[in-house]
């Protein structure tokens, strides 16, 4: 696992795959509502925009 956003209910997980790609999987509670795959460059973006959100948010 890279990262968990938790924001009290639901969270966002960031994990390596054994390809090489992230996958980026959406969590309500403990069930799994979304989970999509990127290449490693993708990934990266999206990671920083998450940790940006995060931190604007506290």
């Amino acid at each position: 696992m890279i990262a968990d956003f938790w924001d009290g209910r639901s969270f966002t997980r960031v994990d390596d795959e054994p390809d090489g790609r992230v996958a980026i999987e959406g969590y309500d509670g403990e069930l799994c509502v979304h989970r999509t795959t990127y290449n490693r460059a993708t990934a990266v973006l999206i990671g920083e925009a998450l940790i940006r959100a995060a931190e604007e948010g506290q």
